[in-house]
């Protein structure tokens, strides 16, 4: 990352741009040359070593949405509530005094 940035950055930094999309475009093509530029210690560019490498090792992502969910053990209070980070939350009255998972 820090290569990166300071190959862009430095490419980059006496220029002006007008709009996003002309900087993105500056941006993308600075990319595209340190991702083509083969490395001398390997004989390689990074886009090589993507496509071989990383690329087959990828996995698709999942059908459903990511939800995330907190548990925690909490116990009703006589007045039919469940505090979760200074929130309170009703619950049936049968459960006052019941331990349970919030």
């Amino acid at each position: 990352m820090r290569f990166a940035q300071s190959c862009i950055l430095g490419r980059l930094r006496n220029q002006t741009f007008l709009s996003l999309a002309e900087a993105n475009a500056a941006i993308a093509q600075a990319l595209d040359r340190i991702n083509d530029h083969v490395m001398r210690r390997l004989g390689v560019s990074r886009r090589q070593l993507f496509e071989t490498v990383e690329r087959p090792a990828l996995a698709s992502l999942p059908l459903e949405d990511y939800e995330f969910a907190e548990w925690r053990l909490a116990r009703v209070s006589t007045d039919y509530h469940v505090e979760f980070k200074t929130f309170f939350y009703s619950v049936p009255h049968s459960l006052i005094r019941r331990r349970s998972s919030a």
